[in-house]
């Protein structure tokens, strides 16, 4: 997988070359929106350059990438993009951009190369440089033509489908016969690039700065939450399967939503009523019934008046079903499916108007299943799973990897995050004493808000070592009706699937603690996890 150094774009035709690149194998260092200042000896001046991407691979050189959206009309020397409503706007000329772009880029790597070979004897090792521009939004172009121009050869243009086939593009771009000859530089020449890019300075911002400039890369869409989107659209029967940390209530949030904006009586179930009673407040979930799936089946068995009667729970609320025939819904969002007993299902979709046919989407997480165990699910759905994860830093996933086994799949543009604070404590006097200090350094020093803390024990309540925890800043969540804003949530290991935070401080963690545990809370952490764990 290539190497994202700095942000990815934000939105637009330069998010779309981006999400083209994360296909690009290791080897492929990625720049992006990039600018710096070089030497210009003819005018004896400092001037800017700047480029919408820089790709550099050692054995092939470096393709500096100007790129426009739009339609695109060239007539002589001007040149125009067009929006989606058929309307020209004059813009400069992509060639001249990514020229410029490489002959400021070219004399500063010059620049580069020259320091590194002082006292040397071999001359300096510069990669060679080549301009191209991209319009991806342009249909396939001729492969044998030149529609812009003799001065724009076909090879340096990258449109809508040359994205599918990205690095073959590159290397024949770079490969074409031409008096500027690739000679590969040294091993870690990238960290000159981007040294060049990003120069370095000893400051160190606050965990509350770096949460928000880490927040706008989780905000994005990952490349598999965009396919399956687009396959929540298209389907009206899906189960959808992914570890935690990759979106699936927030997709299972996003598709009641859009169901509800569309007119549809749709009801959303979870297993965690924590996580219930925190979704009623989204403002914009007002037209979606929420409820936990317990939570609901004692109202419409209350409904129906047969709260108190002899019989299983399930026994009885077939008989529910049959007494209240009005009480029907248009679609049914299903999430943390994988607590569903089998026998519940055909029960469960008879809430829906169409049983068979009806819209019905089912979140799952296959880890959270018995070993080489498969549900019963109702039969027509169509399959998709989420294979990356969205919410956590590498910091994190690297540490849940090394104490659980289990390997997290990222987005090319996560943050590398905060390390993973680990304190160890010997009794239950000194683990509070250990809390104290962190939630101080993260509200005093670091600056975080109380909403952006929570605390996860790896136990209940009643054999936690903060059963009797009391604390103005700190408030064990174990029940509806147990939020505080003001108080940073301390919650059991079974209601823990309620909440995910900036910071998250996991405690009452021992060496016997399983890794299935360690998973389930560690992976509730978005930009920095503390461990507290009794050595």
């Amino acid at each position: 997988m290539a190497t994202l150094h700095g942000d990815l774009p934000k939105a637009g035709s330069e998010l779309r070359l981006a999400h083209a690149c994360e296909h690009l194998p290791d080897g492929w260092h990625l720049f992006f929106n990039v600018h710096w200042v070089y030497r210009d000896d003819i005018l004896h001046a400092e001037l800017p350059g700047e480029a919408d991407a820089v790709l550099y691979h050692r054995d092939h050189g470096v393709a500096v990438i100007e790129v426009k959206g739009g339609g695109i009309q060239r007539e002589g020397e001007r040149w125009f993009s067009i929006d989606g409503h058929r309307r020209w706007h004059p813009i400069q000329s992509p060639l001249d951009q990514a020229s410029h772009g490489v002959y400021a880029f070219r004399r500063s790597l010059k620049a580069l190369s020259r320091k590194r070979s002082i006292g040397q004897d071999e001359a300096p090792s510069v990669p060679r440089i080549e301009p191209m521009v991209c319009f991806p939004d342009i249909p396939p172009l001729p492969g044998d033509e030149n529609p812009f121009g003799e001065d724009l050869p076909r090879r340096l243009i990258l449109d809508f489908k040359d994205l599918e086939t990205l690095e073959d593009r590159l290397i024949a771009a770079l490969t074409w016969p031409s008096p500027w000859t690739h000679r590969p530089p040294p091993e870690g020449y990238h960290l000159d690039i981007l040294q060049l890019f990003h120069p370095v300075a000893q400051s160190v911002p606050l965990l509350r700065d770096v949460v928000r400039a880490e927040e706008a890369l989780y905000a994005r869409a990952n490349a598999d939450q965009v396919r399956l989107l687009d396959a929540l659209r298209e389907n009206q029967r899906l189960l959808i399967s992914g570890a935690a940390g990759t979106g699936k209530t927030t997709l299972a949030i996003a598709k009641a939503r859009d169901l509800a904006a569309r007119g549809k009586r749709v009801l959303y179930l979870c297993q965690n009523p924590l996580l219930a009673e925190r979704l009623e407040t989204l403002a914009d979930l007002h037209a979606v019934e929420v409820d936990s799936r317990e939570h609901f089946l004692h109202g419409f068995l209350r409904k129906a008046g047969l709260e108190d009667e002899e019989g299983t729970p399930l026994d009885r609320f077939r008989q529910a079903l049959e007494m209240q025939p009005e009480l029907r819904w248009d679609a049914l969002v299903c999430d943390e499916a994988e607590h569903v007993p089998d026998s519940w299902w055909p029960a469960l979709t008879s809430l829906l108007r169409d049983p068979l046919d009806g819209p019905l989407f089912l979140f799952r997480d296959p880890a959270a299943l018995p070993p080489h165990a498969e549900p019963a699910y109702p039969t027509g759905l169509a399959r998709c799973r989420l294979d990356r994860a969205v919410r956590c830093t590498r910091s994190i996933a690297q540490w849940i990897a090394a104490h659980t086994g289990r390997h997290l799949e990222l987005e090319p543009g996560c943050p590398p995050g905060e390390p993973v604070r680990e304190r160890h404590w010997s009794s239950p006097a000194e683990q509070e004493t250990r809390l104290k200090e962190e939630l101080h350094r993260l509200m005093s020093q670091e600056r975080l808000e109380i909403g952006q803390i929570a605390v996860l024990s790896a136990k209940t309540r009643e054999t936690s070592g903060l059963s009797q925890w009391k604390d103005p800043r700190l408030k064990w969540v174990g029940r509806i009706g147990g939020w505080n804003r003001d108080k940073a949530p301390l919650l059991p290991l079974d209601k823990a699937s309620a909440v995910e935070a900036d910071a998250v401080i996991l405690v009452d963690i021992e060496p016997e603690t399983s890794a299935e545990v360690l998973y389930a809370l560690g992976a509730r952490a978005r930009h920095l996890l503390i461990v507290l764990s009794r050595c």
